[in-house]
């Protein structure tokens, strides 16, 4: 089991370059994913992001890449470019007629006519330090990842061995409630028809009474719901675990526990479908976060 919320970073120098790559996710339905280049390294961006879904196939992920190009850079003069600020501040001297010098300096820092060349990042060294850069990270977000499922994993065997104890005792109370419930009814059977001589309606009455307890048995939902347990169980504790599955079959938990709500109406047991619910529901908020 693992979780999608977490967090992973490596770093990289040498003479030529420094690298630092952050990768952030929370949970979502879907694999979002967004990286975050420099504009040098956009050419990168397919083959990074191909790299990042061989490890995260579900969650938000933001991934940061900080790179510095630490090498000597290679000017270039823009003769063109230099000549015509020339010519044209050597003009504007003559419409003010003045013989003020304007430094060379000058017209080339506010020109733009020196310039860096574009630095070289076709460069198999300097990619392979940034996939490998960002492999580390990857890893590092992966085991962060697995030590959080650990934590997840220990939450949900808590919250069922919890909910597994409140059931027991619930089942436990079924057959006085179905005995109590009929003998309920039928007393009060026997008061409404105490005047009445119809003993055939009273015979129906009491049939009626019986299939109105059957109705209320919480048998089925009890049955079905340890059975979802035991499923949960089953998936939880798999190498890789489908936040899905484990999402549907806590859908089914829910709607068995609130069946069994609706139709036991017992003021000693209520207490133990409320704990169950609560658990229930916890369960769904940490599912969410399964990758």
């Amino acid at each position: 089991m693992k979780s999608m919320t977490r967090y992973g970073r490596a770093t990289y120098t040498d003479e030529n370059i420094s690298l630092e790559t952050e990768i952030r996710s929370v949970n979502s339905r879907f694999l979002e994913l967004k990286i975050s280049l420099p504009r040098e390294l956009y050419f990168m961006e397919i083959e990074l992001s191909k790299l990042v879904k061989k490890y995260i196939n579900r969650g938000k992920v933001n991934v940061y890449i900080n790179f510095e190009d630490k090498r000597v850079p290679e000017l270039e003069l823009n003769e063109t470019r230099l000549k015509a600020y020339w010519d044209i501040y050597q003009k504007a001297l003559d419409v003010v007629e003045t013989k003020q010098i304007i430094p060379v300096t000058k017209i080339i820092s506010d020109n733009d006519i020196v310039r860096s060349k574009q630095a070289d990042l076709q460069n198999n060294e300097i990619q392979t330090a940034i996939v490998r850069n960002l492999e580390e990270a990857l890893q590092a977000h992966d085991k962060m990842a697995t030590i959080e499922g650990k934590s997840m994993l220990n939450f949900f065997e808590h919250s069922l061995d919890l909910m597994s104890d409140k059931i027991e005792l619930i089942e436990a109370a079924i057959p006085p409630f179905k005995k109590e419930y009929f003998e309920t009814l039928k007393a009060n059977i026997k008061n409404i028809l105490f005047d009445c001589a119809a003993k055939d309606d009273y015979r129906r009455l009491l049939q009626e009474s019986a299939l109105a307890v059957e109705k209320a048995d919480v048998t089925e939902e009890i049955v079905r719901l340890k059975d979802h347990i035991a499923k949960f169980r089953q998936i939880m504790r798999k190498e890789v675990v489908n936040g899905k599955s484990l999402g549907f079959i806590n859908q089914e938990m829910q709607r068995e526990i609130n069946t069994t709500g609706s139709k036991f109406g017992r003021t000693n047991v209520y207490p133990h479908i409320l704990v169950v619910k609560e658990e229930v529901e916890k369960c769904k908020e940490m599912i969410a976060n399964v990758r």
